[in-house]
């Protein structure tokens, strides 16, 4: 009829009765008494073993908490990752494209060069084919 847990248990408080160490009263309101009552998971089980139950229960209830929160915290860092990973992507994405508008303008410039450097030259021939020296003086 008991099992194991709940006759040692028994037992113990069998043995401290009428006086022996270990044994308190304690007055309970008689709503609780018949809450204790409802909740027996037989009809022998002391209120001592629902008592104990209920802490047990308690405290396998803390720890479930303790590891749901954990949970939830590790579930915040890894959105807050998530959040960070995008905003590095970003910013990649944009010095990505940094880089090719400013390779762009290099091209570009080179161009430019280019183009100066041809125009520099007609001008020199001309300048020599002439004789005109007089512009160089400026220059």
């Amino acid at each position: 009829m008991f099992n194991k847990k709940s006759q040692k248990v028994h037992q113990k408080v069998s043995n401290n009765r009428w006086g022996r160490s270990g044994i308190t009263t304690i007055q309970l309101n008689k709503a609780v008494v018949r809450a204790l009552k409802r909740i027996k998971e037989y009809p022998r089980e002391t209120y001592n073993e629902v008592i104990l139950n209920l802490i047990k229960n308690a405290e396998e209830t803390k720890e479930l908490d303790i590891f749901i929160q954990k949970g939830e915290q590790f579930v915040a860092t890894y959105r807050a990752l998530i959040e960070e990973t995008k905003e590095l992507g970003t910013f990649i994405q944009k010095g990505e494209q940094f880089v090719v508008t400013y390779r762009a303008l290099i091209e570009e410039t080179k161009e430019l060069g280019t183009f100066i450097q041809k125009a520099q030259r007609e001008k020199m021939k001309e300048l020599w084919e002439e004789g005109d020296y007089t512009a160089w003086e400026n220059v």
